[in-house]
């Protein structure tokens, strides 16, 4: 019979084992947000995250366990709370300059998402990983139940997670934005170490919470309805977003663009005009030279609907359906940039790849614009079964055209080529048009060009700029070695990587 250590007269440690729990795991899906502005959302951004935590967690339960069995007390508890809190504040105030610091020295490498989660995330997990082992040796009294007292912790400890992988997921991050949750974490974990035992380090704590409030005063929950003012910082249920207001040098007028990530500014619209900014949207006017007859057309992935509000002026006699995923983009695009209801505009916030599998129309024309960060679409478009999807929803006179982010040779082009191939084995006929011209090692907008039919484009086109992407076909030479991207085989993210 082991000596009672200790007995709380009130449930202390299963509130702060539950409470731990569900933080770590909010913490965790929190920072992906924090990441992505700077390093984007790929599989190696949520490798980097994912591992670290974990292997952060596993330090704090060793360690944990060390420092419980030298000297178990309620106040070296309440300090290990409290120091998990500073460690989530030490990552709100500091992340900018770190981030900016990393993405400058390290680029787009595999060891930057690596180096910024082991700085931001692995503090204030390794204390939270304390939790659940000093906790145990603080409620441990007696050997014969020690195996019930550690199921019972850690059972609370993952319940806990579960609670705060859904709470995050479903209604903080929706409903705040990525520094107040952060500042929301650390604010509970400071309450809870006062609850754990609120005598010892009282000034201190004290002090630290004025403070964490004082900075939550300053604009911490801005009114975003309010007028624009050239920067808006948003969190949507799927994206981390940034608008502002800049000088177009191209065409020398003021526009609004749209980030998710700091590579640059996703897509943009005229403050005094619909006309469309990119020459990637506007190589998307020569559908009708391959569809003449163009009236029911589709568009996948609608991001700031800067397309449909062109295409509804431009073409009076032709409506357009556009699915995109997160309602909050639609909800800001019209609140930023003039997307207005209209009679031939109907809008499907859900997935694309689902959109199609219960697809029943046909279209002339789909458009299709889906990105993830670091210029890859997401993997599940990209494999042979969703491109039998879009063969499947094409009028038989119908074309599909998409927008990729490639370079023709060097880093990137194995998915270039890999996406080419995977076309060619469901379309009659595919062809690449590159919006700057046949520079091999260039990152560019090349448009993929697939018909079911074999057809030529009409080569007669008064639009200079038009004319000039027709005479940009570029012509693959072939890779044996380079897959057909399939559902149980598409390694997205490392073609990206790669080089030819």
């Amino acid at each position: 019979m082991m000596k009672k250590i200790f007995a709380a007269r009130v449930p202390k440690l299963e509130i702060a084992v539950f409470m731990c729990g569900a933080i770590v795991m909010a913490f965790e899906i929190v920072g992906s947000r924090v990441v992505a502005p700077y390093l984007g959302t790929s599989l190696y951004v949520w490798t980097s995250i994912i591992g670290v935590i974990l292997g952060s967690l596993s330090v704090g339960y060793w360690y944990g366990g060390r420092l419980a069995d030298k000297r178990a007390t309620f106040s070296g508890f309440s300090i290990i709370i409290f120091l998990s809190a500073v460690s989530i504040l030490m990552c709100t105030l500091f992340r900018v300059i770190i981030l900016l610091f990393i993405q400058l020295k390290f680029g787009e490498s595999f060891f930057a998402p690596i180096l910024a989660s082991v700085i931001l995330f692995a503090p204030a997990s390794v204390a939270l990983g304390m939790v659940s082992p000093y906790a145990v040796k603080l409620k441990l009294s007696h050997l014969v139940s020690s195996g019930k007292t550690v199921g019972n912790l850690y059972a609370l400890s993952t319940l806990g997670s579960i609670f705060g992988t859904f709470f995050a997921g479903f209604y903080l991050i929706p409903r705040l934005g990525t520094v107040a949750i952060l500042y929301v974490l650390s604010t509970s974990l400071l309450v809870l170490s006062f609850v754990v035992c609120h005598k010892k380090l009282r000034k201190t704590r004290l002090s630290f919470f004025c403070y964490i409030v004082a900075i939550m005063s300053i604009g911490l929950f801005p009114d975003h309805s309010s007028a624009f003012d050239g920067f808006v910082d948003l969190d949507t249920p799927y994206h981390r977003v940034w608008i502002l207001d800049y000088q177009y040098e191209k065409k020398d007028k003021k526009v609004r663009g749209f980030m998710t990530d700091a590579k640059g500014v996703q897509s943009a619209m005229f403050l005094d005009s619909d006309d469309l900014v990119f020459d990637y949207t506007n190589f998307y006017r020569l559908a009708p030279y391959f569809v003449p007859h163009m009236n029911n057309t589709l568009l996948l992935g609608g991001g700031i609907y800067s397309f449909p509000t062109f295409f509804l002026k431009e073409y009076p006699e032709a409506r357009i359906d556009v699915v995109e995923i997160d309602p909050g983009l639609t909800d800001i695009a019209k609140q930023y940039f003039r997307l207005k209801e209209h009679d031939r505009l109907s809008i499907i916030n859900t997935d694309a790849r689902i959109f199609l599998q219960n697809n029943t129309k046909e279209y002339d024309v789909i458009y299709k614009d889906v990105f993830l960060s670091e210029y890859s679409i997401p993997m599940h478009l990209t494999t042979k079964e969703a491109v039998a999807l879009e063969y499947a929803a094409l009028a038989d006179e119908g074309v599909l055209m998409v927008n990729l982010i490639a370079s023709i040779k060097g880093k990137g082009a194995p998915l270039l080529h890999a996406l080419y191939k995977t076309y060619n084995s469901v379309f009659q006929e595919v062809s690449l048009y590159a919006t700057e011209g046949d520079t091999p090692h260039k990152t560019q907008n090349i448009i993929l060009v697939a018909a079911k039919k074999k057809r030529d484009i009409v080569v007669t086109i008064s639009d200079p700029l038009l004319q000039s992407f027709v005479g940009n076909r570029i012509v693959l030479e072939p890779q044996p070695n380079i897959p057909i991207l399939r559902d149980d085989y598409a390694p997205v993210q490392h073609l990206l990587f790669s080089s030819l």
